[in-house]
């Protein structure tokens, strides 16, 4: 919005993602259901990453500066899209994994 890139402001913008990906993995980590469909956490995270994207553009938040790729038809950046549904899928496999070699045999 017009000021300097702060280290307060990325890690603002850090957090919020954090909290993000972690709001998205809670219903695959306890809801059955969801245990062997973790793609759809992709799906879910581009989907949110979008509606971010559009609302950052929109407001004026931020924007693509010429090295930027951009989605046709939806006009958002590539890794801004990708980032919260891949980044979200990996912690859910890394936490996926983590758990299954600490699980008590009872």
């Amino acid at each position: 919005m017009d000021g300097e890139i702060t280290e307060l402001i990325l890690t603002k913008a850090s957090l919020f993602d954090a909290l993000v990906i972690v709001i998205i993995l809670l219903p695959f980590v306890y809801w059955d259901k969801l245990k062997g469909k973790s793609w759809l956490i992709i799906v879910v995270g581009i989907i949110i990453a979008i509606f971010n994207e559009w609302y950052g553009l929109g407001t004026g938040r931020w924007e693509y500066n010429s090295l930027m790729p951009i989605l046709p038809i939806i006009k958002v950046g590539l890794t801004p899209t990708l980032q919260l549904g891949v980044l979200g899928y990996f912690s859910y496999k890394i936490e996926e994994g983590w758990l299954g070699s600490h699980k008590k045999v009872i």
